[in-house]
């Protein structure tokens, strides 16, 4: 009998604990296993960035598979176990264990009790689900690790203030100055209290008369040092935060538009802009909340020491009211930060969702889907609204508690220091200063519970712009590559070796190929036979795992990239265009590129004479994504683009696809002109019939290699796709 009871206990009590996970939000949908995954590691003590997390999971647009997490998890040093399990049995866990929810999410599980089960959720945070609701999400799988022999704690819990502690750098002596006349300022502050106990005891109760009117004086003297020194302050913080949010902006563009072409596979290009508006937030905190951090904390012991120099009794009562306001605001403000990060992520689909909705309405329209994206929308935004509603409760409250501790604070002071005035152990006038500078010793320490406050809400964006600063820029030195006038560029591959993501199967395996200067080849295939990775690889916006690619005889890798990319031009079906000139949006705003150099490459991509039909020519005004021009306008628009760059090296992938027969042909007569090394992806394949040589891939094989009328004669998949092209 004991010993059930004995079992009985230890199975409740391992029911009730909760093992705590720090945070780790995931930034998009697929990067859910990763982030669970950190959680597992930080509780164990090891700390990893999302981007290294992502990376080992090998998180691909679809996300990664519980294999991959396990995979991750060994090479960190975790053992691991792989089951499934009941609701009784998780009961009796005893670790923070990662669970697959929905079919289609993992998380965290860190305990139950007899009502909830309580989760850290990379996509919502931490929270705690009932018994029903966690038996319908539930899917049964679960990953359990511990430690190995090869485990290495590492890191420390990520400061989401690393990666912008810079702008302080650059502020220069101005953030000591904003310091320096902050400390001044304490003076008046403090003297003003002391004029009131000199007017009370002095001039009032022994009737020094004589005394009020330089007494007056010297008070407007020391408000007007005070007003001096604060539109000192506030001029010196404008400029300091215009500069803080003008470098930090520099910075994240900038560092954006150097990563490598992967880190914008999976992520949404609207919600990397809308990161922007977080950029305005911290730069606003850091210079008018932070920087104030030192003043606040040198005048709230300040403060501390009057009162006590003033009555020490008194100053105690004050000091026990700080600290029970501090632990109470600090309680809430945890709880408060979860809901802002989980908020700052939300919002950032939301706004993305909507950008997604107003770009493909006419698509939405056609097809009689408004009200699905509309559903889409009406869930996130709900889930905002809670989110909000829940972080408001717990705002008003915190921002009620100072207030209110403060109140019942000067009234118990009050009391008190009235009865010891009535006892004659304070003078009224030091009564009268005592609660005078409670409100100066409350004020800094409110200040300071702000700072702490805006900082947590400040998480979620700070976490948004570090993933940009701290992402691993790739390296684009290298030997240069010099090329002579109209001559192509060499492209030879050697053992290629590729996969689309850590953990998946070999894409390209061991593949070659040899294309000449000047050469123009083809890569047809159907979908997803490989032809557009394997550009992508020639054009340097992907890295293969294994094997060689050279340019002109020198491998890829060790190219300077700036020099490579001006050698070559990609054009896509899917054209780039933004508001503005065509002007500017065929010369990227370089102002060197003369009228006609334009016109030659418009005439090459046959776009010449509709560009000159329009008002103003070159001058004519394009709308947001080239709306006042059809498809076909649009992708003859991109080709004069990429030639006006007189590349060495041409890559068409599909570039042609809404252009008429007609239309394609002659712009494929007048490329194939041009001197530079051609590689054509073409949806049509009677416009790579001429080519010198075609590649025929099929599921990252290339399956045959000749001219058209040789692959004609094999009568082998090449002729199949001939066939169905008609």
């Amino acid at each position: 009998m004991k010993k059930r009871l004995l079992i009985f206990y230890s199975l409740s009590s391992m029911r009730n604990r909760r093992f705590k996970t720090p945070a780790f939000l995931q930034m998009e949908v697929t990067e859910c296993g990763a982030a669970s995954l950190g959680m597992i590691l930080g509780y164990y003590g090891r700390h990893e960035r999302l981007e290294d997390l992502r990376k080992a999971c090998g998180v691909s647009r679809d996300g990664s598979k519980a294999s991959s997490i396990i995979k991750a998890a060994k090479e960190y040093g975790l053992n691991y176990k792989a089951e499934r399990c009941g609701i009784k049995e998780l009961e009796s866990l005893d670790r923070p264990v990662i669970i697959f929810w929905n079919f289609n999410h993992f998380l965290v599980l860190e305990g139950s009790n007899d009502k909830f089960f309580f989760l850290n959720d990379p996509a919502l945070g931490r929270r705690k689900v009932g018994r029903d609701e966690f038996d319908e999400s539930y899917t049964g799988v679960v990953l359990s690790f511990s430690i190995s022999e090869n485990f290495e704690k590492q890191g420390k819990p990520f400061s989401p203030y690393r990666s912008i502690f810079f702008l302080y750098q650059k502020t220069g002596a101005s953030q000591w100055l904003i310091l320096g006349l902050g400390l001044i300022a304490m003076v008046p502050i403090a003297i003003l209290p002391l004029y009131s106990k000199i007017f009370v005891d002095q001039i009032v109760v022994n009737n020094f008369q004589s005394w009020l009117v330089p007494l007056v004086l010297v008070m407007m003297a020391t408000l007007l040092i005070k007003i001096i020194i604060q539109a000192l302050q506030a001029s010196i913080l404008s400029r300091l935060y215009v500069r803080a949010h003008t470098l930090l902006s520099f910075q994240y563009i900038q560092k954006l538009m150097g990563l490598h072409a992967r880190f914008f596979l999976n992520r949404s290009a609207d919600e990397l802009a809308a990161r922007m508006g977080h950029i305005r937030k911290i730069s606003k905190f850091l210079i008018q909340d932070l920087i104030f951090v030192g003043v606040n904390m040198i005048s709230l012991f300040f403060f501390l020491l009057i009162l006590f120099f003033l009555n020490s009794s008194l100053a105690l009562m004050v000091l026990f009211s700080a600290i029970i306001n501090m632990v109470v605001l600090q309680l809430l403000s945890r709880k408060k930060a979860e809901l802002s990060q989980i908020l700052s992520v939300d919002e950032g689909k939301l706004i993305s969702t909507t950008i997604k909705g107003i770009q493909g309405v006419q698509s939405l329209k056609a097809n009689g889907k408004e009200d699905d994206l509309f559903q889409k929308w009406t869930g996130i935004k709900a889930r905002v609204i809670n989110i909000k509603q829940n972080h408001k409760v717990l705002q008003s409250i915190i921002d009620v508690m100072p207030d209110l501790l403060y109140l019942l604070n000067y009234t118990l002071i009050l009391f008190w220091g009235g009865i010891m005035v009535m006892n004659g152990d304070l003078e009224l006038g030091s009564l009268i200063a005592f609660t005078v500078f409670i409100q100066f010793f409350f004020q800094p320490l409110e200040r300071l519970v702000d700072t702490v406050n805006t900082s947590n809400d400040l998480s979620g964006s700070l976490t948004k712009v570090n993933e940009v600063l701290d992402s691993e820029q790739p390296d684009t030195s290298g030997e240069g590559l010099s090329t002579e006038e109209d001559e192509g560029l060499e492209v030879k591959i050697e053992g290629l070796n590729f996969r689309f993501s850590k953990n998946a199967d070999l894409f390209f395996k061991d593949l070659n190929l040899a294309i000449a200067p000047g050469e123009r080849v083809a890569f047809v295939g159907g979908s997803g036979s490989g032809k557009s990775s394997l550009a992508r690889i020639i054009a340097g916006l992907y890295e293969a795992e294994g094997g060689d690619v050279f340019i002109n005889g020198k491998p890829l890798n060790a190219l300077d990239k700036n020099s490579y990319n001006r050698s070559i031009a990609v054009v896509d079906q899917y054209p780039f265009m933004f508001e503005g000139r065509i002007r500017d949006i065929l010369s990227f705003w370089d102002d060197s590129v003369s009228d006609e150099e334009l016109a030659r490459a418009c005439q090459v991509a046959d776009i010449y004479d509709h560009i000159m039909s329009l008002e103003n020519g070159f001058d004519f005004v394009l709308k947001e994504d080239g709306r006042n021009l059809s498809g076909g306008q649009k992708q003859r628009l991109e080709i004069a683009r990429a030639l006006l760059l007189q590349p060495h090296l041409l890559i068409m992938d599909e570039a042609t696809s809404a252009l008429d027969p007609i239309t394609e042909q002659v712009v494929s007569e007048k490329v194939q002109d041009l001197k530079c090394t051609t590689i054509l992806i073409a949806h049509r394949l009677s416009t790579i019939r001429d080519v010198d040589r075609i590649y025929v891939l099929d599921k990252g094989e290339i399956i045959e290699v000749g001219s058209h009328q040789e692959l004609m004669a094999k009568g082998s998949l090449y002729t199949n796709l001939i066939s169905s092209d008609g």
